[in-house]
C-alpha cells in the first residue's frame, strides 16, 4: 500500500484518514492535457492468474520521475516507481483476488506535486471471462407468466474443462426488470468512454417506455459508481430475483401495462468475475386489463366493481371477456356499460361477455358482487382476442406486425380480495363499548338534497360544513361525505392507544377532510383500505373520535368495528348499535 504526499513516496504506510493523499484517483481527475503534453502511452493487460507477473503494464514515451499505481475502484492496491522513462519500459504486478475493474495510472512527480499523466483499464483475462445466454420469447403479452431459459458459461466455450468453466457453473445471477426508457450508449462517469448497454439487442431496439409514448431518447443520470454495469445502475426496478447458475430458468410475470421493458442480468463467479447482459421484452401487442376490486370486505357485503379493457391500438378489437370471482365472492350480474350493449349482444355464458373495444379507446364493464365466504378470494379477469377489425383509412402496417393484436391472444389478471367474517359482538362480555353515529356532510348555505330530506337527516350544527344525523338504514349516493363519530369512556388512564379502522369497500378516505373531525391522536401514513391513529397520555373519562369518509361505489357494506390496543394490549370492543351498514 502506498501513500503519496507532495512529491514523496512513504513506505510502508497504509492509506487512511490520517495519511491524506495529495492526489485523487478516478476518471474525473485524469488529465488528458498532461498526457498529451508528456506524450506517454500506457497499456495494461491481465495475462493469467497462475503467473506471478499476471498483470503486465507497458509504458512508451519520455518522462522524468514517475510511478505506476494499480487501482481497483478508487482504492490503490500496488505501485512501482521509475527514476525516469525514456523509450519503452515494462513492469508487472502479482495477481489480485478480483481482477475485474482494475485500472493503471501513470503519475509524474515534480516540484509542484504529483500529476496524473495517463490512465487505462487493465484488459480482462480472456481465460476467466463469463458469458450469459439469455433470449426472450417471440411474442409477449402484458400480464403473461413467462419462463426464460438462461445459461452462464465460460466465454471460451461450453464444454471445456478449464477453471473458468467450473467457475461459471458455480456462478450466481441477479436479474432486474425495468422500463426501457432509453436506448444506446450510457456514460459510466464523466470523461470515461461510453459503454453500449444494449449490445444484446442491436441498434434497432425500441425506445418507447409504453405503447403510444413518444420514441425519444431519454438519457439517465450518470451513475456515481463506475464499477456497476450500466444496466444495473439506471432505471426503476419493477421486479428482481437472484438465481444460481444451475437453475437455468428465470420465471416472472410481465407488467399489465403494454410497453417495452428491459431485463438486465448480472452474473458473478466465486473468483469475483462479473459479466452482464440485458434484453428487451416487448408487450406492446397486448391490451390493458384494469379490474377495480377492493382489497378487503366483510362477509355479507354487496357492492359494485368496475372492469376496464383499454385498447392502445389504432384499430377496434373484439374480445371475449370472462370473470371468475373466486371462492369468497359471488357475481350477481355482469354487464357492459360502455360501449352500451345492444339487443343482439347476448351473454356467451353467465360470467362472460363479447366486447368490442374501440380503437384507442376503453370498454367498461360492471359487476354486482356479494361476499359469501370468509377467506382469501382471487378475482380473475381474462380476455381472448376474437377479431381485429379493419377500418377504412387505416394502413396495413397498423393492423399487422409484432406490436399489433392478433386473434387468439389471451391475457388475464388476478386481484386478491380478503373476506372477513365479523360476527355481531356479545355486548355483555366486552369491556370497551363504543357508540357510533353517522352524519351526512353538506356545504354551508346548501340545503340537503331531496334524498337527504327523504331519509330524515337532522341538522346538528351551523359550521361551514353542516352535519345531518343519518338514521339507520339510510341510503347514500356516491360522492356524498360521511362523518363517523365514535364515543367511548375509559375507566382508567392509558399511556398509549392505537385505533385501527378498516374502510368498507364502498367508501374511501377523504384526503383533505373539510369538517375538521376530532380525531383521537395522530393519523399515521395513509393506507388505501385502513386508518391507523396513535395517541399518547389518554386520560380516564369520556372521549370522542371522528373520521371522514366518502361514498365511492354503489353497494351496502358493513362498517367494521375498530381494532384497539391500549398500552400495547389488544382489547375487546362492543358496538352500539351492534351492526352499522353503509
Amino acid at each position: 500500500r502506498v501513500s503519496v504526499r507532495h512529491a514523496s513516496v512513504t513506505s510502508p504506510q497504509p492509506l487512511n484518514a490520517d495519511t491524506q493523499p495529495a492526489y485523487e484517483t478516478g476518471f474525473q481527475t485524469a488529465s488528458a492535457a498532461a498526457g498529451a503534453k508528456a506524450n506517454v502511452r500506457l497499456t495494461a493487460e491481465y495475462t493469467g492468474r497462475e503467473r506471478p507477473d499476471a498483470i503486465q503494464v507497458r509504458l512508451e514515451g519520455k518522462l522524468g520521475q514517475a510511478f505506476v499505481v494499480l487501482l481497483t475502484g478508487q482504492e490503490p492496491i500496488a505501485a512501482q516507481a521509475f527514476d525516469s522513462l525514456d523509450g519503452t519500459r515494462e513492469c508487472s504486478f502479482a495477481p489480485t483476488p478480483n481482477a475485474d475493474g482494475l485500472r493503471a495510472q501513470l503519475v509524474s512527480l515534480s516540484v509542484s506535486g504529483p500529476e496524473i499523466i495517463a490512465e487505462t483499464e487493465v484488459a480482462a483475462d480472456p481465460s476467466r471471462a463469463l458469458q450469459i445466454d439469455l433470449t426472450p420469447g417471440e411474442r409477449l403479452l402484458p400480464g403473461q407468466r413467462i419462463a426464460l431459459p438462461f445459461e452462464v458459461r465460460s466465454a471460451a466455450g461450453r464444454h471445456d474443462d478449464s477453471p473458468a468453466a467450473s467457475n461459471a457453473a458455480s456462478a450466481s445471477l441477479l436479474a432486474l426488470l425495468t422500463p426501457a426508457l432509453w436506448s444506446g450508449p450510457v456514460e459510466w462517469a464523466p470523461g470515461s468512454p461510453s459503454v453500449d448497454s444494449n449490445t444484446s439487442t442491436g441498434s434497432g431496439a425500441p425506445m418507447a417506455a409504453s405503447w403510444g409514448s413518444a420514441a425519444t431518447e431519454q438519457r439517465p443520470a450518470t451513475p456515481q459508481h463506475p464499477n456497476v454495469p450500466p444496466p444495473l445502475a439506471v432505471g426503476g426496478t419493477l421486479w428482481a430475483t437472484s438465481r444460481a447458475a444451475t437453475d437455468k430458468t428465470l420465471e416472472l410475470t410481465l407488467p399489465q401495462t403494454p410497453g417495452v421493458y428491459r431485463l438486465a442480468a448480472l452474473a458473478r463467479d466465486e473468483q469475483g468475475t462479473l459479466t452482464s447482459k440485458d434484453i428487451l421484452l416487448d408487450t406492446r401487442a397486448g391490451l390493458r386489463l384494469l379490474p377495480d376490486v377492493p382489497a378487503r370486505c366483510t362477509l355479507g357485503d354487496r357492492f359494485v366493481i368496475g372492469m376496464a379493457v383499454q385498447n392502445p391500438h389504432a384499430v377496434p378489437v373484439t374480445v371475449n371477456l370472462t370473470v371468475d370471482p373466486g371462492a369468497g365472492l359471488s357475481i350477481e350480474s355482469l354487464r357492459v356499460i360502455d360501449p352500451p350493449e345492444t339487443f343482439d349482444t347476448a351473454p356467451i355464458e353467465p360470467l362472460a361477455r363479447e366486447v368490442v373495444v374501440p380503437a384507442s379507446g376503453v370498454a367498461w364493464l360492471q359487476a354486482r358482487v356479494e361476499a359469501v365466504q370468509a377467506g382469501q378470494s382471487d378475482l380473475r379477469m381474462s380476455t381472448i382476442v376474437r377479431a381485429v377489425t379493419a377500418e377504412a383509412g387505416i394502413p396495413a402496417s397498423a393492423r399487422n406486425g409484432p406490436v399489433q393484436p392478433q386473434p387468439g391472444d389471451a391475457q388475464d389478471v388476478s386481484v386478491p380480495c380478503a373476506v372477513s367474517a365479523d360476527s355481531p359482538p356479545d355486548n355483555a362480555s366486552r369491556p370497551l363499548r363504543i357508540r357510533r353515529a353517522l352524519l351526512l356532510l353538506e356545504k354551508d348555505g346548501m340545503p340537503p338534497d331531496a334524498e337527504s330530506e327523504d331519509i330524515g337527516a337532522r341538522r346538528t350544527s351551523s359550521s361551514r360544513w353542516q352535519r345531518y344525523v343519518l338514521p339507520l338504514g339510510a341510503r347514500l349516493k356516491p360522492g356524498q361525505r360521511i362523518l363517523v363519530r365514535e364515543s367511548f369512556e375509559l375507566a382508567r388512564p392509558a399511556t398509549a392507544m392505537k385505533w385501527s379502522q378498516r374502510i368498507p369497500p364502498n367508501c374511501s378516505l377523504v384526503a383533505q377532510p373539510q369538517s375538521e373531525p376530532r380525531a383521537l391522536g395522530v393519523l399515521e401514513p395513509r393506507r388505501a383500505d385502513q386508518l391507523d391513529f396513535r395517541a399518547r397520555g389518554i386520560t380516564a373519562g369520556p372521549h370522542e373520535h371522528e373520521y371522514e369518509l366518502v361514498a365511492t361505489r354503489p353497494g351496502v357494506c358493513v362498517l367494521p368495528m375498530p381494532e384497539i390496543w391500549i398500552s400495547g394490549q389488544r382489547v375487546d370492543t362492543a358496538g352500539e348499535p351492534e351492526e352499522l351498514r353503509l
